[in-house]
């Protein structure tokens, strides 16, 4: 499980286009031109070698103060059971154990109760037995979701 964050708005994008006149778009991503934040959610079944990408999103108000917000434990553990729901019958019928391999942030860290908390429900609601393992600080790049799923979304965000 990992999650990528990007700004929602006119912003450029790396990549061609052919067109007569130029888009017009803002050239810096400050966060003060964007109408939100998406959080991208990013799951990767190692066995079968299977990304599934849940998004979610943060939006401003007009005084730029955040009102919403998918970056939360909630949502990770939402989008976990989500996946559980919809894959497990047709793809793990007989599993009732989930390892999950999650970065040390701050909303699905090992200190984050809230994380904690989420996933008891999943395991109560399922009747399942989770384990979950950290990653270390610094260490993201060991895990796959970064260079299997996050590096295809972002190339396809470019411009064709």
């Amino acid at each position: 499980m990992k999650k990528k964050k990007e700004l929602i708005g006119n912003f450029k994008n790396s990549g061609t286009r052919y067109k007569k006149e130029a888009d017009l778009t803002n050239d810096h991503y400050f966060i003060t031109y964007a109408k939100g934040k998406a959080f991208i959610y990013g799951l990767f079944d190692s066995q079968r070698l299977e990304g599934f990408v849940y998004v979610g999103q943060s939006l401003w108000d007009k005084k730029r103060k955040p009102f919403t917000s998918s970056e939360t434990p909630e949502f990770a553990a939402e989008m976990i059971a989500k996946w559980w729901k919809d894959y497990r019958k047709t793809r793990y019928p007989d599993a009732h154990k989930l390892l999950i391999l999650a970065d040390a942030g701050v909303r699905s860290g090992y200190r984050a109760k809230m994380w904690k908390f989420k996933l008891s429900e999943l395991c109560n609601k399922f009747g399942l037995t989770i384990t979950v393992c950290h990653y270390p600080p610094g260490a993201s790049k060991w895990n796959p979701i970064e260079h299997r799923l996050f590096s295809e979304i972002s190339k396809n965000w470019r411009s064709p």
